[in-house]
């Protein structure tokens, strides 16, 4: 049995998307409101059911200094667990598997014997449906998505993998970030053929911006910064590649 996962918070224009794409190839679903919007958590509730999907619910004083991405995914993957899964399938809510890809993916899963784990390409949207941006990569700010696939690090989420009773995340102290997409385990990694991610997270300014000042913050307990590639503004796009033909 297939459990597709997710937490969210604020996503409540891409929640119903993400719902019906996973409910398409998942038997269940298990999601989880991180202290949750109120729009988000009203659309959750509305299809969480206690059959085929699963509401978990984080109350939180502090969203930033309470945050616990090992605990969201650990709690994650003991619900999946009680429900009898064999394999989970974790993503982000604004990470969305494209439409075209769905039949394709479907026949992965059905082939699927649990040997390895699967990850999929992954394109993160910048300001527009047709500019794309590689993981940590700020040469490739803006380039057009052109018809074939491009190539990808290896730093492509999310995954795909088989739920072992004897696998789990490693605990870190609270707050952390950035929490292994996979609990511990000893399988081989392979890349899913011809499925594509996209990730919505930095489709609009507003939310870049939102998403540089949490960074700013991270940095002064991960040290991770909110670095220069992980900057796209409108005037490099149009100087150097030009506008994406359709705005968000």
């Amino acid at each position: 049995m297939l459990v597709g996962t997710f937490t969210f918070f604020n996503e409540s224009d891409l929640m119903v998307h993400q719902l019906e794409t996973m409910l398409s190839v998942c038997d269940k679903l298990v999601i989880q409101s991180d202290n949750a919007t109120e729009d988000c958590l009203d659309i959750a509730e509305s299809y969480a059911d206690g059959k085929d999907v699963y509401l978990l619910k984080n109350i939180k004083k502090d969203n930033f200094n309470e945050r616990d991405e090992v605990g969201d995914r650990q709690r994650l993957l003991s619900k999946a667990r009680d429900l009898g899964a064999t394999t989970c399938y974790h993503t982000d809510v604004d990470e969305i598997i494209s439409p075209r890809c769905l039949p394709l993916f479907s026949d992965i899963l059905k082939s699927y014997k649990g040997d390895k784990i699967l990850r999929m390409y992954r394109y993160d949207l910048w300001d527009n449906a047709h500019n794309y941006r590689l993981p940590r990569t700020g040469h490739n700010s803006g380039k057009v998505i052109p018809m074939e696939k491009p190539p990808m690090d290896g730093g492509t989420t999310p995954y795909i993998f088989p739920v072992l009773k004897d696998s789990n995340y490693i605990p870190r102290p609270i707050p952390n970030f950035h929490a292994g997409r996979v609990p511990i385990m000893n399988l081989p990694e392979e890349l899913c053929p011809g499925v594509d991610v996209i990730h919505y997270g930095y489709y609009k300014r507003s939310l870049i911006t939102s998403k540089g000042k949490f960074y700013q913050i991270n940095s002064t307990v991960t040290h991770n910064s909110w670095g220069p590639d992980m900057e796209v503004t409108a005037a490099e796009y149009i100087s150097n590649w030009g506008m994406g033909r359709f705005k968000r």
